[in-house]
């Protein structure tokens, strides 16, 4: 079955939150930026993540003018945005490389999201069905949950060798990247279910 995608309407009321997203995009950079995730306990960013995930997702179902937005995207568009990991796999495969993080943490986070950005633009010239994009975003969700799961234990035991997480310019990975993706992926679910 095809899953057929809309196009989204113009919304004024969109934009006092587009700017919202804007100012937290500004705020989150210049937390780390000026060193507020420098040294932080792992846990600390993780709860960050969760949170952040949370505040994403209630925004996406409390406020009409997001809702209306993201459904008009659709899994399809909302899968394309995925694109972008293909720079920070990249990145994080880069600072394994040159002993900046640990290969054990980078080698899978860097190539799953490498594999994922890849896979967005391979979706371009594939069926919009649903399996295809249910398949697309739980091998997404699965590569972030797999780099989080593998990032935050090797932290807890060696926590200077994951420094370059609480600084820029790879701090905004987890701090920002990781739970924007996360929450459109689950709302791709979501949409996943509620359409024909």
């Amino acid at each position: 079955m095809t899953v057929t995608q809309t196009n989204p309407q113009p919304d004024q009321k969109l934009w006092p939150w587009a700017a919202a997203f804007g100012a937290y995009l500004v705020l989150m950079t210049a937390a780390v930026g000026l060193g507020a995730y420098d040294g932080a306990h792992p846990l600390v960013i993780f709860a960050t993540i969760v949170v952040t995930i949370g505040v994403f997702i209630a925004a996406y179902a409390r406020i009409g003018a997001i809702r209306q937005f993201l459904d008009g995207l659709g899994p399809y568009g909302l899968a394309l945005f995925h694109a972008w990991r293909i720079i920070p796999g990249l990145a994080f495969v880069y600072y394994g490389a040159q002993g900046w993080l640990p290969t054990e943490f980078t080698n899978p986070a860097g190539w799953g999201d490498f594999a994922v950005g890849v896979l967005a633009l391979v979706l371009i010239f594939l069926p919009r069905t649903k399996l295809i994009l249910g398949g697309f975003h739980l091998i997404g969700l699965v590569d972030l949950i797999n780099a989080v799961s593998t990032g935050i234990p090797i932290a807890l035991v060696d926590q200077p060798s994951m420094q370059a997480l609480g600084v820029l310019p790879m701090g905004l990975i987890p701090i920002i990247g990781v739970p924007l993706s996360a929450a459109i992926h689950l709302i791709a679910f979501y949409q996943l279910t509620r359409r024909p």
